[in-house]
């Protein structure tokens, strides 16, 4: 749910309603309210829950979040698909489409099939789109190496929040902290995640989201080996890692959705994204169960977070492979073209494929 309700959305909103060295603060900023709202909303629920009861608590987040999504509804607006697509278009001159490397006449005699979007006259440009197949254009895209070694990059990106974060206090707990003084760390690491996310939203628009996301990961990755080799209980060191570990695993929940956009483009950012946020899922069964394990063999979670630390340097290196790499641009010839897939237009931060 965390994956799909908090990053998905907002993600595709922002997408298209924001462009170049805008989008970047932008997301970190709305990626912080997440951190902001765990920590006012633990606040009210406490406080409902010590003067009442859960059941209070319950229904007053109910009808709160009733209230917000009725406001969504009414104030955000998406802008027009023509606009959207038109923004996108002015993001790069020099866009590759296949319709670029067709003749008006093969154009127009795919048009007539339908087959051919976004090449024919604007009259009849609606009436083409219908016709074409989306799931081929998707299946194209899926078995491209970029898809699959970004998706395996954002999938160990994710492993922080299932693999690590939801770790924090029992960890350091087992390090020779009071359940108290474990609380305040967490506290800490979530005021050290609103300033990683609106830092790396900033650094995205000067370097990239996908080198920010393999910076921060890097950082992550370094901090859970220097955990590892801790032995002193209780020592300051936790306290300083885990707010380093903040300033840096916060910002990958506005940079996961940024290097999705750098990808895939505003447009078909949804129906990409959303696949890969599928994947997280794993992750939130096999972390869990490898810090149990690790918990239960030796008393302490430092084993699972160096195992994290693997992952990230895999997502690292995944990563950095998919930089070198490009989603399917053409078919071969026209007929493949026009008979078996939609007009994609793959360049970086634009389309993949035709909305319907």
């Amino acid at each position: 749910g965390f994956s799909g309700a908090a990053l998905l959305g907002p993600g595709k909103v922002v997408g298209l309603w924001f462009k170049g060295k805008k989008r970047g603060r932008i997301m970190g900023l709305v990626s912080s309210s997440n951190n902001i709202g765990g920590l006012v909303m633990t606040q009210i629920s406490t406080s409902i829950i010590v003067t009442s009861n859960f059941r209070w608590a319950a229904g007053f987040f109910s009808m709160f979040i009733t209230f917000l999504a009725l406001i969504y509804f009414v104030l955000v607006k998406l802008p027009s698909e023509t606009t959207a697509l038109n923004e996108a278009n002015g993001e790069n001159e020099n866009r590759e489409t296949v319709a670029g490397s067709i003749s008006n006449d093969d154009q127009n005699a795919a048009c007539e099939d339908g087959k051919v979007a976004g090449t024919c006259d604007p009259n009849r440009e609606s009436e083409s789109k219908t016709a074409v197949s989306d799931n081929l254009s998707v299946w194209r895209v899926i078995k491209s190496r970029k898809f699959l070694f970004t998706t395996l990059g954002y999938f160990c990106a994710f492993w922080t929040y299932t693999g690590v974060l939801s770790n924090i206090i029992p960890a350091v707990v087992a390090e020779g902290f009071s359940a108290a003084e474990a609380a305040n760390i967490q506290s800490a690491v979530a005021l050290a995640g609103i300033c990683s996310k609106l830092m790396c939203g900033l650094l995205s628009e000067n370097i990239g989201a996908r080198i920010t996301l393999m910076l921060m990961m890097l950082i992550q990755a370094v901090t859970l080996l220097v955990f590892k080799f801790i032995n002193e209980s209780g020592s300051i060191w936790y306290w300083i890692l885990c707010v380093i570990y903040g300033l840096s695993f916060g910002g990958v929940g506005a940079l996961l959705p940024l290097s999705a956009l750098e990808v895939f483009g505003p447009q078909s950012f949804s129906r990409f994204y959303g696949i890969q946020n599928m994947t997280f899922v794993i992750s939130a069964f096999l972390a869990p169960s490898a810090a149990g394990i690790s918990f239960d063999q030796t008393g302490s979670y430092k084993n699972a977070f160096l195992g994290a630390a693997g992952v990230f340097i895999l997502g690292i290196a995944s990563l950095f492979v998919s930089g070198g790499m490009e989603l399917p641009a053409k078919s071969s010839n026209i007929n493949e073209s026009a008979a078996t897939t939609p007009v994609d237009t793959v360049s970086k931060g634009h389309d993949i494929g035709t909305e319907t």
